[in-house]
Order: structure tokens, then C-alpha cells, then sequence
């Protein structure tokens, strides 16, 4: 189940988790012997009072594997702020961020050869807390900057309220 309705709000980083973003996420946590399928995706949901901007569902066979979903433009310290707080509640953990596609093989370059300290310390907070970082431009395939990994929630989440606060699940 895709849930392609924002509860009536429209927000302009929503195309940042589409289709082929969603697709790249399940491939990269999927493999032969485990071939999860999507049981939902929710956009803009409440869990503990803070809003997640996307929620990716896969289950395989018992095995339920919750994704959280951080979108923003550009901004990347927010987004990494918004991240590292709410990352406790998923097993893994994306943000999504625009990017022009020219500077990535650029900044890549510099960050490893230590010319790029501003990116150098993000990459560093998003490793040390199992964060992922996916960049998406209309024009290119999703790209991964940093995949996440592994982390067992530290709260269970037992429901997830919309934006009007209506228990979904």
C-alpha cells in the first residue's frame, strides 16, 4: 500500500520519496533468501508527537522492518538534526535531500582527500548513528551517498497517528 495522500496537506519535499527512491531503499535491504515486500508506505505521520516525513514498512515472512524518512531541500544540518532524534523508533534510517547531480563525484573527492570538513563532519555524525543519506534530483536516479544500517529501535512503536492525530495503525 502506497499512501499517495498527504492528509490534504501538500508539501514541496514530497517528491523527494517517490517511486524509484522507494524502490532503490527495498533493493538495497532485500536479497534472494529474503525477498521483503512493501506493506506500506506512510507519508507524514506522528509517532510520539513528532512528525516523520516518511515511513517505509517491509515484511518478510514475520519479519516487519520499519524504515523512517526524513525529507528537506537543501538544508542538511536540520535534516541530520531531525534524524538523529527520531531515528530511535526504526530499524533503519533515511534522509533525502536534493542535490545537483554535477558536484557529488566532486564533493566525494574532496571530502575523502580532507579539502571538504563541512561534509566530512555530517558523513561522520550520520555513520556514527546508522544514518542514510539518498540523494534525488528530478533529472537523475536516486543516488545513495550513505546507506543505513542495522539498529534495533529503542522505543517499539505501537501506533502511528496522521497529522489531525487519528490513530492509522
Amino acid at each position: 500500500m502506497i499512501e499517495l495522500t498527504v492528509d490534504g496537506k501538500n508539501f514541496r519535499e514530497d517528491e523527494l520519496l517517490n517511486k524509484e527512491v522507494i524502490k532503490l531503499i527495498v533493493n538495497k535491504h532485500t536479497n534472494y533468501y529474503s525477498l521483503s515486500k512493501i506493506n506500506a508506505v506512510l507519508r507524514h505521520k506522528k509517532i510520539k508527537d513528532m512528525e516523520i516525513d516518511g515511513i517505509i514498512i517491509l515484511k518478510h515472512r514475520t519479519v516487519i522492518r520499519l524504515f523512517g524518512i526524513e525529507l528537506k531541500e537543501y538544508n542538511i544540518v536540520d535534516v541530520i538534526r531531525q534524524a538523529i532524534v527520531r531515528r530511535r523508533f526504526f530499524h533503519y534510517f533515511y534522509i533525502i535531500t536534493r542535490f545537483p547531480r554535477h558536484t557529488i563525484g566532486e564533493l566525494m573527492k574532496e571530502v575523502v582527500s580532507g579539502k571538504n570538513n563541512y561534509y566530512l563532519k555530517h558523513f561522520k555524525v550520520l555513520f556514527k548513528y546508522k544514518i542514510g543519506w539518498i540523494a534525488y534530483e528530478k533529472k537523475y536516479p536516486p543516488m545513495f551517498l550513505l546507506p543505513s544500517f542495522f539498529k534495533k529501535p529503542v522505543y517499539k512503536i505501537n501506533f502511528i497517528r496522521n497529522l489531525n492525530n487519528k490513530i492509522i495503525r
